[in-house]
């Protein structure tokens, strides 16, 4: 009797271990908006998955009824863990730009990689409905168009009196003034990710005749990635707003939506794999900051472990100085996508109405390193065998099927 009491006590043991500790992590994942401790959280709860795996196969029981008891509660808390992993799923998977493994391609494949690749990052504008200034050949349509509105009034005998109508019809402010009512925010191939992979000059394994290698697309596969989290959220950020602004009657442009600019997006160049001091660099300029590149220079010490991938980035936005706290919230909500460090700084008014017109709100600077996570069930199956080398991980085998 003694013995069948011990029994029941360890697995009570276990199982209260194993219900608290992913109780803990359904509520981080699923009602707290910071996920900054996924590490400890997720490593627990693997050590408790596993223990559980082992008591419930475990042979040496005595007391039949105790056991399946026993049993059925440990196939309960398994199933909550199942449907914690669909939840991450959920939240962090993210479908490849072509639909085979980065380790099984052949030359064809690769150059459609190349191929899709182009055509995501040529979306990212539309996605955001952004633009930048207006061009010289937009300039001289204006003076155009202001000449004839000149000779229509003469005609009618009709004066410009004011001094607004006099900025207004000047083709360098009236340029400005259309093309900033015509987008969301302002943005342009400069402001993604630069790299010997993204970068758009002429020897960019994207942008070269011959197929990309296995290993080159998948740290392109990465930055696209990475920048959507940003890029997404950007135009869902804005749309939002432009729905609520369009119920009250009001046109949506750049002067009245919270992110008037995405200035820029930079990545670590591959995955943060350990807390040592990172490689000497002036971390970019004000208009293009780099991520801190090390485990070691953010507050919450993450690095890629046997759990998942960490990857760093930075982003310089231009926004409305009253929403910064909102547009932090959203750019992060039910993403694994850490703020480590926040940085902002005054953008002069524009007086002129020329080049970039933000509205008539206070804007700022605001400057976001972050981290995100990749979670390695997800992606292991499809990386490059040199990734999986550096990592110091193996491919998982594949599922058996029935014809095997």
């Amino acid at each position: 009797m003694k013995a069948v009491i011990e029994i029941i006590k360890r697995f009570l043991f276990e199982i209260i271990c194993g219900a608290g500790a992913i109780g803990g992590i359904v509520l981080i994942y699923l009602g707290i908006s910071s996920m900054s401790s996924i590490t400890q959280d997720m490593q627990a709860a693997l050590s408790v998955r596993n223990e559980l795996k082992t008591a419930a196969n475990s042979s040496n029981l005595i007391n039949k009824d105790a056991v399946e008891l026993a049993k059925k509660r440990v196939e309960k808390i398994m199933d909550a863990d199942k449907a914690l992993r669909d939840k991450v799923r959920d939240i962090n998977y993210y479908a490849p730009l072509i639909d085979i493994p980065f380790h099984e391609t052949e030359p064809a494949e690769r150059s459609a990689f190349k191929l899709a690749y182009q055509k995501e990052v040529n979306s990212w504008l539309n996605i955001m409905k952004a633009g930048d200034v207006p061009t010289a050949d937009d300039i001289a349509q204006t003076r155009d168009r202001i000449d004839e509105d000149r000779k229509r009034r003469e005609e009618l005998d009709i004066e410009s009196k004011t001094e607004e109508d006099a900025m207004i019809n000047r083709p360098e402010v009236r340029a400005s003034i259309t093309k900033a009512q015509s987008i969301y925010c302002y943005a342009t191939e400069n402001s993604f990710q630069q790299s010997d992979v993204s970068d758009r000059s002429p020897g960019a394994p994207m942008y070269v005749g011959k197929p990309p290698s296995p290993q080159q697309m998948w740290h392109a596969q990465l930055e696209v990635w990475t920048q959507r989290l940003i890029i997404d959220r950007i135009a869902e950020i804005n749309e939002a707003a432009a729905s609520k602004l369009e119920q009250d009657g009001e046109r949506p442009w750049v002067g009245n939506l919270p992110i008037k600019e995405l200035v820029s997006i930079q990545t670590t160049q591959y995955y943060v794999t350990d807390s040592g001091t990172a490689s000497s660099s002036s971390r970019g300029t004000k208009d293009r900051a780099e991520p801190p590149g090390s485990a070691s220079d953010v507050f919450t010490g993450n690095k890629s472990n046997e759990l998942y991938e960490v990857m760093q980035l930075s982003t310089v936005l231009i926004v409305d100085a009253s929403m910064m706290p909102m547009i932090m919230s959203e750019l992060c909500r039910d993403r694994f996508l850490t703020i480590v460090n926040v940085s902002y700084e005054e953008v002069e008014p524009n007086p002129s109405m020329q080049g970039k017109i933000y509205g008539d709100q206070p804007v700022v600077k605001l400057t976001l390193d972050m981290e995100t996570q990749f979670f390695s069930e997800f992606y292991l199956p499809i990386m490059p065998t040199e990734t999986l080398e550096q990592l110091k991980k193996k491919r998982p085998e594949k599922p058996k099927t029935d014809d095997a």
